[in-house]
């Protein structure tokens, strides 16, 4: 038979275990503490300041310039990405090669409509540029069916250079 002492007790050990188990039900960061394979804070200093300097610089670019001056530890392509992303200079999945500027610049897409997510109307003989979210028209153009539009003026119009008729669909 437990005397009133070893209740009390027992009722008091099975409160702390009650209060313990609320406590971990609790909302928790889940964030880690620590990441041991993150690049360490001073290099990715040195690449955020370098990407500061050269705007136009990728991530591979970044750590070709780490190894042509011989500093040590070079980090990863996929690391510098992260740390850009991470800063905020760099937009996660808009990546876009310069040629591709080129031919969306005469289409009205420019330096400060970039990372603009943009829909292409395309009519019979008008093609309009507008801004997604907004509904914006950044410009709109005539199609002139008599002019040539393709990209080698010197070549016959037909297939894309450098594909053969094996790769036709």
């Amino acid at each position: 038979m437990l005397d009133t002492f070893s209740m009390v007790k027992e009722i008091s050990v099975m409160e702390q275990r009650y209060q313990a188990v609320l406590e971990g039900l609790a909302n928790r960061s889940h964030k880690p503490k620590s990441i041991p394979h993150q690049m360490p804070a001073h290099v990715e200093a040195t690449v955020l300041e370098l990407r500061r300097e050269h705007r136009a610089w990728g991530p591979r670019r970044l750590v070709y310039e780490r190894l042509k001056r011989g500093v040590e530890p070079v980090p990863s392509e996929t690391g510098v990405y992260r740390a850009l992303k991470r800063a905020g200079l760099i937009e996660p999945g808009g990546r876009c090669r310069r040629d591709s500027w080129r031919k969306m610049y005469h289409l009205g897409v420019r330096a400060e409509n970039a990372h603009k997510r943009v829909l292409m109307l395309i009519d019979d003989s008008t093609v309009s540029v507008t801004e997604l979210t907004t509904g914006e028209v950044l410009s709109q153009h005539l199609i002139d069916p008599n002019q040539n539009y393709w990209p080698d003026k010197l070549k016959p119009a037909g297939r894309w250079p450098g594909t053969s008729e094996r790769n036709r669909i």
